[in-house]
Formats: structure tokens, C-alpha cells, sequence
């Protein structure tokens, strides 16, 4: 019976840059790869694990053929990606986001999972004009109240984690 070691970090972070390279999409400063799911997930460095449930989440819900998915405060697209790779039977998921650097970590995972029917808006969930109709609605909105708990010293890290900006209530 053979034993393979598993591949160190750092080895794993040099066989995920170079897919990224090969898939002709690049890593911005300040950011890393990380395996997640089928594919990889480009994030910020630095600690914050965008949505690590994200799987398990997709995995207890139950989904007709064809369903039509939107994922409010998306932020680089984990829990869209996870429902996807889970359910081969969306018609099509949208992200909502209001950060530009999450939007656009987020169209750069949605590139490298092939996931062809997702895709993701820069808007305000709280004022956007929703279009089609959707059958299911995915949120993993901020879930710390402000003033409670270690609060980052980061702007993003903050904002996902604090509702500042709005949470649950605001978007249910």
C-alpha cells in the first residue's frame, strides 16, 4: 500500500498559482489560491477564510432541475461556487456584491471553476433592482453586530464579518 505525504502548503500554493497562470488569469498583490471544491479560490492573504462551510451548506439543500439561484453578498463567490459544484442542475446563479476587490475575486473564481452559468453584479443588495425570478435565495450575510468582538483591523475582513453595512434583518 503506498503512502503519499500530503503536499505542504506552500506546495499547494505553487500547483494552484500555476493553474491560475495556465487558465490565463493572474493573482493580484496581497492575494493567495487555495483549493476549494473542484477548482480554487483566489482570496485575499492574511488569515480570512471566505465562507470555510460553504460545502456543507450546499450539501443540506435540496434543489429541483433547473434551479435559478442568487447569492446575496456573495464576496468572492464560495457559497455560489460550492451550490454549483454540488448541484449540476442550476439554470443559471447570480451574485450580488458590493465590494469591487470581492466582485472581482469572485469573476475570477467563476472563471476558473468553468462554471459557465454564474455570474456576479456590483450592487447594494439592500437598493438593487432584482430582474428574473429566482427559485432559491443563498445569503452568508455579515453575522457579528457592530461593537461586538474583535473587530479587524482590515476594511474587508471588518465589513464581512461586522454589520456595518447591514445584516441578517436587512437582508431577509
Amino acid at each position: 500500500m503506498s503512502h503519499e505525504r500530503p503536499l505542504s502548503r506552500r506546495a499547494l500554493e505553487l500547483h494552484g498559482r500555476a493553474f491560475v497562470k495556465k487558465s490565463g488569469i493572474s493573482l493580484k498583490p496581497g492575494e493567495r489560491i487555495r483549493p476549494f471544491g473542484t477548482s480554487w479560490l483566489i482570496c485575499d492573504d492574511g488569515g480570512f477564510v471566505p465562507c470555510p462551510w460553504a460545502f456543507e451548506i450546499a450539501e443540506r439543500i435540496r434543489l429541483k432541475s433547473r434551479t435559478r439561484l442568487l447569492d446575496l453578498g456573495c464576496g468572492v463567490g464560495s457559497l455560489l461556487l460550492a451550490m454549483a459544484d454540488i448541484h449540476g442542475t442550476l439554470e443559471f446563479g447570480i451574485g450580488i456584491e458590493r465590494q469591487a476587490r470581492a466582485l472581482d475575486q469572485a469573476r475570477r473564481n467563476i472563471q476558473l471553476s468553468g462554471h459557465k452559468h454564474l455570474s456576479v453584479v456590483r450592487a447594494d443588495v439592500r437598493s438593487h433592482v432584482l430582474g428574473p425570478h429566482f427559485d432559491l435565495v443563498v445569503c452568508n450575510p455579515p453575522f457579528y453586530p457592530p461593537g461586538w468582538g474583535r473587530v479587524s483591523a482590515r476594511q474587508r475582513v471588518a465589513e464581512a464579518t461586522h454589520a456595518f453595512h447591514g445584516g441578517v434583518n436587512e437582508f431577509a
